[in-house]
């Protein structure tokens, strides 16, 4: 048997473990740690200390994350030798629906066989180093577990430092609303703050699919003007960034990749040390992207894609601007083709992030721009001084339509969270009574 839980001589024989194994809770097994009715258990007292028997009683062992063992073990005697493959990323990520498509496992590689379409593949042999699987932020998505509803209600839209309606008095073809985030990166770049941005564009042949670049020029921050609906992979291309030897970047992206950024940052593998090289975060708000082909076909209903110079979502539409005319196509022929993965996340202000900028709480000559950072406020009270952007107060209606779109997405989330987890603790269920 391939024990993936060990028990070391640390192990003082409390029994902690025993108690809360939830594989012996589905055995029947009691506090005095023997076996359960059934005759199985995959924790049991013997001779004063803890055993670990039956691996596959043991939820650990079917890559579900469960630590139950290690977290309530007073001395730290539990320890595990579980490898983790891509096949554990695709089986409990990718095919449940959760993958956001951010691209952090593509940049943790160490193989560089992960690569990234509209969600990872493999492109080689895996070394079952769990690096992917391990810097996941839809791993572990229990997030209603972690942290306290009260938690939520109070910061539903994120720390904020301070907040405004902006508007660019540059002038950048394509930006979308008041212009900030384009702005905000040519005073950034021109004032040595970082030295290349990160941002997402029109792929060549394909147009409204993302492309994600790096640059250091100004004059090409045009092509990243304007809202795109399809998903970019940001965190993929970080790795490029590193062994191309740029120190300070800006990067700009969704809720779900500054989520994947966090993940980053706490990653414990001294060689994932791409946090360090970004300088500021523009995370924007969001409500989900969706799959490529069924964006392409909804606008293509309406227009060839190829005449296509603008598309932006407003209310329950769904704009389509083509040779000066505005289309309407309603939103709910595209939203049928959302990402699955945008379902699960919590986030629609982009909380890991310096600068939040949206159009949601603003005229839609504006911006709404959430400053969450120190850096963030001075490039602010900078820009403000150098004349290049025009502020004013966000109206209360606007705080409370961000609250209500916040609380409306974070609920959504949950349910599937709850459902999700049904489903888990019923296939759990079902194959532990077959044992």
């Amino acid at each position: 048997m391939d024990n993936k839980v060990n028990i070391t001589t640390e192990c003082t024989g409390c029994g902690n473990c025993i108690v809360a194994c939830p594989g012996n809770g589905f055995m029947g097994v009691d506090s005095k740690g023997g076996l359960g009715p059934k005759g199985k258990a995959a924790l049991i007292l013997k001779e004063g200390g803890g055993v670990f028997l039956d691996d596959q009683v043991c939820v650990k062992s079917d890559s579900r994350g469960c630590k139950e063992c290690h977290d309530v073990c007073p001395m730290n005697a539990v320890t595990y030798n579980l490898k983790f493959a891509f096949s554990n990323l695709e089986e409990e990520v990718i095919s449940k629906g959760l993958c956001s498509g951010c691209g952090g496992c593509t940049a943790v590689c160490p193989e560089n066989i992960i690569k990234m379409d509209e969600f990872p593949f493999l492109d080689g042999d895996c070394t079952s180093c769990g690096y992917c699987i391990t810097h996941c932020p839809r791993y572990s998505h229990s997030l209603r577990d972690a942290f306290p509803t009260n938690m939520w209600d109070r910061h539903i839209v994120g720390r904020i430092k301070y907040k405004c309606a902006a508007k660019s008095k540059v002038t950048i073809p394509g930006v979308q609303d008041g212009g900030f985030v384009m702005a905000l990166l040519k005073h950034v770049l021109e004032n040595k703050i970082i030295d290349a941005a990160i941002i997402v564009t029109n792929a060549e042949n394909e147009p409204q699919r993302a492309k994600t670049i790096i640059t250091s020029d100004v004059n090409s921050l045009h092509r990243g003007a304007g809202s795109k609906y399809s998903n970019g992979s940001i965190l993929s291309i970080l790795k490029d960034a590193k062994e191309s030897g740029i120190k300070n970047i800006g990067i700009v992206g969704l809720p779900c990749q500054m989520e994947g950024l966090m993940k980053l940052y706490t990653s414990p593998q001294e060689d994932i040390d791409f946090y360090n090289m970004i300088s500021l975060r523009i995370g924007l708000f969001c409500k989900g992207t969706f799959m490529y082909q069924g964006l392409k076909d909804t606008i293509e209903n309406y227009v060839p894609i190829l005449e296509v110079d603008k598309v932006d979502i407003k209310g329950k539409y769904m704009n389509i601007t083509s040779n000066g005319e505005i289309i309407k196509a309603p939103l709910k022929e595209v939203l049928k083709h959302k990402r699955s993965g945008c379902k699960s996340c919590t986030d629609l202000t982009s909380k890991f992030s310096d600068f939040a900028v949206g159009s949601v709480g603003s005229p839609g000559t504006h911006s709404t721009v959430l400053v969450r950072s120190t850096i963030a406020q001075k490039i602010l009270e900078d820009m403000v001084d150098e004349d290049t952007i025009d502020i004013q107060p966000i109206e209360e209606k606007g705080n409370q339509l961000m609250e209500r779109l916040a609380k409306m997405k974070r609920r959504e989330a949950f349910e599937l969270f709850e459902s999700l987890k049904s489903t888990e603790n019923n296939e759990m269920e079902s194959s532990l009574t077959k044992l």
